[in-house]
């Protein structure tokens, strides 16, 4: 029973850990930090530069507006067997077939881009949000 305990505390610490690391880290570009953050005819550049941060890319036209561009990336991987990674991370072999069960492995991949139009007193004049999930 006590090596049974020794193997699942484990899991479950590791689990709660990578659940809360989730939970607690913030992404600026989530629908609800955007909708909180751009407001269309009194969000400055300087505003948006303390949000976040420098974009990637910039533009400026002839009549002096201006137009940012972030883009951002995230890929992941994920294991259909539970537990897998926990018990590599011990130094156990994993072996497919020891619970039983069949691994499957998916990568994810996401991206936001997030372009604002700015006017010739650098406030934000419009944005458009494009997302991809593959």
């Amino acid at each position: 029973m006590k090596f049974i305990a020794l193997i699942f505390i484990p899991f479950i610490f590791l689990n709660s850990c990578a659940s809360e690391s989730k939970r607690g880290a913030k992404n600026p570009f989530n629908p609800i930090t955007l909708k909180e953050t751009l407001h269309k005819g009194s969000t400055t550049q300087k505003m948006i530069l303390n949000k976040f941060g420098a974009p990637n890319i910039t533009s400026q036209d002839a009549d002096k507006t201006e137009t940012w561009v972030y883009s951002k990336s995230s890929m992941s991987y994920e294991d259909g067997t539970m537990g897998a990674g926990a018990i590599a991370w011990l130094g156990i072999p994993v072996v497919g077939d020891i619970f039983g069960s069949q691994s499957s492995a998916e990568m994810n991949s996401k991206s936001v881009n997030l372009t604002l139009n700015f006017d010739s007193k650098k406030v934000l004049q419009d944005y458009k949000v494009v997302r991809t999930q593959m």
